[in-house]
């Protein structure tokens, strides 16, 4: 079965027996019957508890949901996955301030531009040079320098998860040609997240022409076996996302 980005709900291809909830341009896959992945080089992580103290979103019709993400003890992000269901296309940047257990600010990250369609999901990623107990995030809405278009409802998109990897298929019915293609794959095991991986999905110079489809298979190195999979894509028409003033 297709999943279209076109469809705030829709069905994914699971390998194994599968179940699904999805939302635009993302998808939930999970495999009832897995066995575990043997001799494969292991990184340990996992999500852990940190607070956001402060928020600040300047629209109502914005959801954002923070996970707090470590590895191997010394490798500390935050993803923040961005739901616009404004009706309409949003640019939106994210500024992010990180603290330590006592409230001193021990880093602060920002990012650049996003052009988020109505009714997908895209993800902003920030990494702090220390561990931290607290965050405060900032979502605001501005005016490009240069138009960016993003791409995905014309980009239809299968997620499939196996023992050892989510496999992302990914077809451009449009008539423009799909760059910066990139997805972000969160596993988890045993309800846990245990595995957080951004890989990009093109052809071999990078794009996904307009009747073409692309390949990807992002591999999973997390602790034991991955019982779901959530999948998170986005592109554009250009090149280059432009920049914040």
């Amino acid at each position: 079965m297709r999943k279209t980005v076109r469809a705030l709900t829709a069905s994914v291809l699971c390998l194994l027996a599968a179940v699904l909830a999805s939302c635009g341009n993302s998808a939930e896959v999970s495999v009832a019957d897995t066995k575990p992945a043997d001799n494969r080089p292991v990184t340990v992580g996992c999500e852990f508890a940190a607070r956001a103290k402060d928020t600040s979103v300047t629209r109502d019709d914005v959801t954002v949901e923070p996970i707090a993400y470590q590895e191997e003890d010394k490798y500390w992000y935050l993803y923040l996955l961005i739901t616009n269901k404004s009706g309409e296309m949003l640019h939106l940047s994210g500024d992010v301030v990180f603290y330590d257990p006592k409230g001193k600010q021990i880093d602060k990250a920002y990012s650049n531009a996003i052009a988020v369609e109505d009714g997908t999901t895209v993800y902003l990623d920030f990494t702090s040079n220390g561990q931290y107990s607290s965050f405060e995030y900032k979502i605001e809405e501005f005016v490009p320098v240069e138009d960016f278009q993003p791409i995905d409802k014309d980009i239809a998109v299968d997620f499939s998860l196996t023992p050892t990897s989510v496999k992302v298929s990914a077809e451009n019915k449009g008539e423009r040609v799909s760059m910066n293609n990139k997805y972000l794959a969160l596993f988890y095991s045993d309800g846990k997240l245990t595995h957080v991986s951004e890989e990009t999905c093109a052809d071999e110079n990078g794009v996904i022409e307009p009747g073409e489809t692309a390949e990807n298979e992002c591999q999973y190195y997390g602790v034991g076996t991955p019982d779901k999979a959530r999948v998170f894509f986005h592109a554009y028409s250009t090149a280059v996302a432009a920049v914040r003033e």
